[in-house]
């Protein structure tokens, strides 16, 4: 098993680089909206659509929102806008992880698809094309490097459960590990890139509390519909939504810091 998730992530690691470097924008888009439906066609099930038809619809819609929102929603103009909606959706989330075991409503486990998905992917097109493929990189690493930090802190030293009705295996001095691993990336990045090193530190701080809620709102989804994963497509990784919860949740509120910190 062990073997099987290396390799997978070996893969993954090697398609996204070659997407985001090796690709023009336009077409690490493309790569990216296929990602973003087969993404719509695993949160389906969560959102308690259990037909075939039911699923392909509402992956479809997900996809129309994408769509609209590249062709209606003018690049810079929008993306502070299409931003704070898209995290709006995750501090509702955060509502309900805090509310547990009460029942999350099927209006939001549908609606929430509906907009995480399409607007993740309107903003990555937007960062990508916008800042470049290190900004996206970046926000990655970050996240990978709160998750890892909250693996290892978590196993070391995890005593105090974070969420235990949604994600049992999560503790506070796991989220700590995770916080100071995201702030070390912060601090490296404001000096090599010559940034405020404590906004950076800040806004990097926030990211991986941000990607604790998007991992919890998943698990919290995944365990109303009474699944273990999202999806299969990825082997020893599950789906795609159990790879890129957390950057989903953390995607918008970077964007909208990365403004503040440079201003543009």
């Amino acid at each position: 098993m062990i073997r099987q998730r290396l390799m997978t992530a070996l893969v993954l690691a090697a398609g996204l680089l070659i997407a985001l470097f090796a690709l023009p924008p336009v077409a690490a888009s493309a790569v990216f909206a296929i990602l973003l439906l087969i993404g719509a066609w695993e949160w389906s099930a969560l959102a308690g659509f259990p037909s075939t038809s039911g699923r392909v619809i509402y992956a479809a819609a997900g996809l129309l929102v994408g769509a609209a929102l590249w062709h209606f929603v003018e690049p810079g103009t929008g993306m502070t806008a299409i931003a704070a909606i898209d995290v709006a959706v995750w501090v509702v989330g955060l509502f309900w992880i805090l509310r547990s075991p009460e029942s999350v409503p099927r209006s939001y486990a549908v609606l929430s698809g509906l907009v995480a998905l399409p607007f993740g992917w309107w903003l990555v097109t937007e960062l990508l094309a916008g800042r470049g493929p290190w900004w996206v990189l970046l926000l990655i690493v970050v996240v990978a490097a709160a998750d890892i930090g909250a693996f290892f802190s978590g196993r070391a030293f995890g005593r105090v459960k974070l969420a235990p009705r949604v994600s049992p295996g999560k503790s506070w001095e796991g989220v700590v590990g995770g916080v100071l691993a995201a702030a070390t990336v912060g601090a490296i990045t404001g000096v090599w890139l010559g940034l405020s090193v404590p906004r950076m530190v800040l806004l990097m701080v926030a990211i991986a509390a941000i990607s604790v809620v998007g991992d919890l709102t998943l698990s919290m989804l995944k365990r109303a519909a009474g699944v273990k994963d999202s999806g299969t497509i990825f082997p020893g990784h599950g789906g795609v939504l159990d790879r890129v919860d957390s950057l989903l949740a953390a995607l918008p509120l970077y964007l909208l810091g990365l403004g503040v910190i440079t201003g543009s």
